[in-house]
């Protein structure tokens, strides 16, 4: 997913990259869809809470100038 693509990236690969066995990821995720929903999903949230915490107000975020 470097360079966000999705090519060549594979269960196995993950699992070398993170230094666990494809069956560990198996035992967590069903699909290698399943492990991309959640990393996005992990990103929003650190997402929202650094804008929480920069603006202190999701609407803020909409309406504050970049001078903010």
């Amino acid at each position: 997913m470097e360079r966000g693509t999705e090519v060549g990236l594979s269960l196995r690969a993950i699992a070398r990259r993170t230094g666990v066995t494809p069956m560990t990821l198996y035992r967590h995720f069903e699909s290698l869809e399943s492990i991309i929903d959640e990393v996005q999903r992990r990103h929003y949230v650190e997402l929202a809470e650094a804008l929480l915490g920069r603006f202190g107000h999701p609407g803020r975020v909409f309406f504050c100038n970049s001078g903010a």
